[in-house]
């Protein structure tokens, strides 16, 4: 029998009581008798002055407004979890790391055992019925291991001018709700709450009910889920104009679905499968339905996948005794909606003809866009296929209920009833999933109409909705998590609205189209890749989308190795974020592997996780360098597209290379420690006795240092100015000599230059300890070089970094060339 302290958690349980409570939480929430807003003294009449405490469940010391319900360890939360209260598994869950909760619960083991001892409180605010979060759990004191349980707490802070530290919480949703038929025929029972709350999502769905269902299978694939399932998409179908305006013409739609295959899952009297030509069927008064799947590969996959050897027979019969199970999920679950088809990437692409598969993947966008519904096997690897077995009480809200008297006219019992449950559900952090760490796979959850994600319960998102097993019509998401959360925002709700622009969100309605897209490269860059000289190919799905909603496909070299050509410029100057490890081979090995695949000017050549820098934004800035030319490796045909660009390209520029800085001292710390940023001093210009200016150079380098690099040949490319900061943004790069006439460099880190002003020249020595302000605006000039800085009217300077670049530098034309090989 395993120890009642063994943290292991699976979702293979016995049969489980929904709604039932341990000891602890009963004393809370008694099924009789009265509860705390009903003892006497225990609702506060005065703000300031509460009418009374009570006993057992004492006022916290924040001014009187909370009750204080008890107290608990991880550990007391586990164990009782374990033993069947719903109560305590919601608080549990609640404190789990979102990415536990949509990865199967992997990790949970570790967390538990550091996490453990670690003791919570839990409050519920007396005004529970006009708070959108009224339970709290709290940590009472700041602990040692609070920043492990990940961004889910929020903060919390005693009255105005308290000096108690702040504590971080997590909080709850505590409302009334009550019962309501699921179905006209089902005699399972939904909940129905009094109230909504806030989303961004749609403004005209705020504070509107929403209902709960509890669902009790422990498996998400069965006629319940179906159902659901069904539901949602002929809701959708029927209703939704967003997601109806997608629809392409007719002939538009005939003319990818001429191209494609299909596998046809067959009936359930007949549920063989078989390999079919789009354009066979083909009719002349629509196009074809069909669903598309996302998935993992494994060795599985390469197997069973579609060659040249196996086309014929596919096209016959596909074996299944072979097939992954994921496969043959798709296609029960197909079967299940009454859609006959599927597109399957492994066997509806040959795998093995390179022509085919170019063909095929170029046609990504409109694949996935018109398939009626997109089934993601969110659980990646960690599932065998799409279903999932689960403990109902990790999915479910609990409901608290209470006997209130007998109604003496029919002998009815009367109850009241309340759901607790966490504010929008860990559930919607879809991108957090296993399957989404795949570079494949960003764009499977972005370009479809409507996703069902598969996990430990289903998933619905389409352009209007997103919902659950557990809430069916609707779930809030928060809109100010990460970076990724933001993508999820603007990027996966793909429809016109977002895209071009007239959504009611003023952040969304601010970004230009380069915006965008530097946030899809961010995130896409936090994503893996096997091959990586597909790195640029899967996201060639998205491009074609964002072509198309910019009228963007004018020109083949409109995108150049995923950068914008109308930012080129600004594009340039992407910076390497993620972390260095230079004693990681694997990375040393795929940072050679990518700057010998892709342009060193391309933040495809990273191999960590990149940004772009929003400085600059709304204010003057000008650029230091000009585009001559972009020129692709080989010549462009007359059906080239901007995959031309993807390898074999290069950029020549127009500009000025910087060489006053110190090249031997960059270069050591490059190889001491590539994760450092050293800054250097490059000038002074003492004011008077008061005031200075200095510049400064800081360098974040994009790789490990490689060892053909000497550092007599390194440079700086000055790229841009902020005019009204007087700081320069450019690149750290390397002289490569003389190729076709003309200077050729391959870049190696991002660099800007700082210009600020200092109190004293003697304090240079001990930068940490002078106070420092930026210039506020830098006024041009009669001189074609001159500046003159606005806080000091007197005084005419030349401004400090284009003095080092003009006086200091060679005017010479920059060739980027592509890759390292094209340089052997």
């Amino acid at each position: 029998m395993a120890s009642p302290d063994d943290p292991t958690m699976t979702s293979r349980y016995a049969s489980r009581q929904l709604n039932n409570l341990c000891d602890a939480c009963q004393r809370v929430f008694p099924t009789e008798g009265p509860w705390l807003w009903d003892r006497e003294g225990a609702r506060r009449t005065d703000k300031y002055h509460p009418g009374g405490r009570l006993h057992d469940f004492m006022l916290t010391d924040e001014d009187d407004l909370h009750w204080r319900l008890r107290d608990f360890t991880i550990r007391d939360l586990h164990k009782s979890a374990k033993a069947g209260c719903h109560l305590c598994r919601v608080f549990l869950d609640s404190l789990l790391p979102p990415d536990f909760i949509v990865g199967k619960r992997q990790g949970y083991s570790e967390w538990y055992h550091v996490h453990k001892d670690i003791q919570l409180e839990c409050t519920l605010d007396r005004e529970w019925d006009a708070k959108e979060f009224p339970m709290r759990l709290y940590i009472p004191s700041i602990n040692p291991y609070l920043n492990t349980f990940g961004r889910k707490f929020g903060a919390s802070f005693a009255s105005f001018g308290s000096r108690r530290p702040r504590r971080a919480f997590q909080p709850l949703r505590f409302q009334r709700v009550h019962p309501t038929p699921l179905d006209n025929s089902s005699d399972r029972t939904a909940w129905v709450t009094d109230s909504g709350f806030d989303t961004w999502q749609d403004p005209s769905l705020s504070g509107r009910p929403f209902t709960i269902v509890q669902p009790s299978s422990a498996t998400n694939f069965d006629a319940s889920s179906f159902a659901q399932v069904r539901g949602w998409l002929r809701e959708c179908l029927e209703s939704h104009d967003e997601c109806s305006n997608w629809k392409s013409t007719l002939m538009e739609t005939h003319d990818y679905q001429r191209k494609i295959r299909l596998v046809d899952v067959g009936t359930d009297k007949c549920p063989f499968l078989r390999l079919v030509d789009g354009e066979s069927l083909l009719s002349g008064t629509g196009g074809i339905t069909y669903i598309t799947l996302s998935y993992r590969w494994t060795a599985e996959t390469e197997l069973t996948s579609m060659k040249s050897y196996n086309k014929a027979k596919y096209q016959d019969l596909i074996p299944t005794d072979t097939l992954p199970q994921v496969y043959k999920d798709a296609a029960a679950f197909a079967r299940a909606l009454g859609v006959r088809y599927v597109w399957i990437d492994s066997l509806c692409i040959i795998q093995d003809s390179p022509t085919d598969w170019n063909e095929q993947s170029s046609m990504m966008d409109q694949i996935y866009t018109h398939g009626v519904l997109n089934l993601s096997a969110m659980f990646g690897e960690r599932a065998v296929g799409l279903q999932v077995e689960r403990d109902p009480l990790g999915i479910s809200p609990c409901i608290l209920s209470r006997r209130l008297s007998t109604n003496p006219e029919n002998g009815e019992e009367l109850y009241e009833h309340w759901a607790c449950f966490e504010g929008y559900g860990a559930n919607s952090f879809v991108y957090l999933a296993p399957l989404f760490k795949r570079a494949w796979c960003l764009q499977e959850r972005v370009l479809p109409i409507r996703n069902v994600y598969f996990g430990e319960q289903l998933i619905w998102q389409c352009q209007r909705n997103m919902a659950t097993e557990s809430f069916p019509s609707w779930i809030c998401r928060s809109s100010s998590e990460d970076l990724q959360r933001d993508m999820l925002r603007h990027a996966s709700r793909q429809h016109a609205s977002i895209w071009k622009f007239r959504s009611t969100d003023a952040n969304t309605a601010a970004r230009s189209p380069d915006e965008l897209w530097e946030e899809i490269a961010m995130i896409y860059s936090r994503t893996e890749i096997t091959k990586q000289m597909d790195r640029l190919a899967a996201l060639r799905g998205i491009l074609n989308r964002m072509a198309g909603f910019f009228n963007k496909k004018l020109e083949p070299d409109w995108c150049i190795a995923g950068l914008w050509k109308t930012c080129l410029v600004k594009h340039l100057l992407w910076q390497r974020y993620g972390v260095i490890n230079k004693s990681d081979s694997q990375m040393a090995a795929r940072a050679k592997e990518l700057l010998e695949v892709f342009p060193s000017w391309s933040w495809a050549s990273c191999a960590t996780i990149i940004s772009f820098s929003d400085r600059g934004k709304d204010v003057h800035v000008e650029e230091l360098v000009h585009i001559e030319s972009i020129q692709p490796g080989q010549p462009l045909g007359p059906e080239a597209t901007y995959t031309a660009f993807e390898i074999s390209s290069r950029i020549v520029l127009r500009g000025r290379v910087d060489a006053k800085f110190n090249p031997e001292g960059v270069a050591r710390e490059w190889a001491i420690d590539p994760d450092r940023s050293p800054r250097m001093q490059t000038a002074l210009i003492a004011l008077d006795d008061e005031r200075a200016y200095k510049a400064e150079i800081g360098i974040r380098f994009d790789r490990p240092m490689p060892e053909s690099v000497k550092h007599q040949n390194l440079k700086l490319l000055p790229i841009r100015m902020i005019v009204s900061y007087g700081d320069i943004a450019g690149l750290l790069v390397e002289s490569l000599g003389i190729r076709e006439g003309v200077p050729t460099y391959r870049r190696m880190g991002s660099s800007v230059r700082l210009v600020y002003e200092t109190r004293s020249p003697k304090l240079f020595s001990t930068p940490h300890k002078y106070r420092h302000k930026w210039l506020c605006t830098v006024q041009k000039g009669s001189n074609e070089n001159q500046y003159r800085i606005s806080n000091s009217p007197k005084q005419y300077i030349q401004a400090i970094s284009l003095q080092a670049i003009n006086s200091n530098a060679t005017s010479t034309i920059l060739a980027y060339w592509a890759t390292e090989r094209n340089l052997r």
